[in-house]
């Protein structure tokens, strides 16, 4: 049987970079469909659907500047997400359409959440 230097690891596909790197991705693809829906009038949703990207582009590869923009995306989630959920909450009426949307949003929060603490945590691995 053999030693076991000749093996390659192979990298895991559900890792936590690999996981939050997709959903960045997703999350990106679907505001920037977002704003090219509303006819181009959300320029905001583009401009953080384009950020998210990019930080799934750098924690694929683990570039220096992912921190950064990161910790920047995430916030401006945060808040985006907070003041939509709370203008959803305080002017519709509780509909399914209105629900749906809710728990996109708060979906979306809890991802930017995840990834503002795994980078805080990771942080030297972006150095």
């Amino acid at each position: 049987m053999g030693t076991e230097e000749g093996k390659r690891e192979r990298p895991s596909f559900t890792s936590m970079p690999n996981a939050l790197s997709m959903l960045c991705f997703v999350s990106g693809v679907i505001l920037i469909a977002s704003m090219s829906l509303a006819g181009g009038a959300l320029l905001h949703l583009g401009f953080i659907g384009a950020l998210n990207i990019a930080v799934s582009y750098g924690l694929t590869k683990k570039k220096r500047w992912t921190l950064h923009i990161a910790i920047f995306t995430s916030l401006l989630g945060l808040i985006f997400g907070s003041i939509t959920l709370t203008a959803l909450i305080a002017l519709f009426s509780p509909d399914i359409e209105e629900i749906l949307i809710l728990i996109g949003i708060a979906a979306y929060m809890a991802l930017s959440t995840t990834l503002l603490v795994y980078v805080m945590y990771k942080r030297k691995m972006f150095s």
